[in-house]
């Protein structure tokens, strides 16, 4: 089993949900079913310690990855 870990303020470790997630779902279909409205904010992506780009989420989640998605409170640009 893998795991998806959501930090809603990367300032506070506190403040995270934890999923499990089945090997061979795409991330994207992930947070459309648990976050169909998006987030206050933009989000970083890490598959273990390698940064996703956003435009990457369709990526296939294998067995025991642990996905990390931090939630930062406004766009760095």
């Amino acid at each position: 089993m893998s795991i998806v870990r959501i930090f809603f303020n990367p300032l506070d470790s506190q403040s995270k949900e934890e999923y499990p997630i089945e090997p061979g779902t795409r991330l994207i279909d992930f947070l459309q079913e648990h976050y169909p409205s998006g987030f206050d904010g933009y989000i970083k992506t890490y598959v273990g310690i390698q940064e996703l780009e956003v435009d990457d989420l369709d990526y296939v989640v294998k067995e025991h990855e642990q996905v990390t998605f931090l939630v930062m409170p406004a766009d760095p640009a």
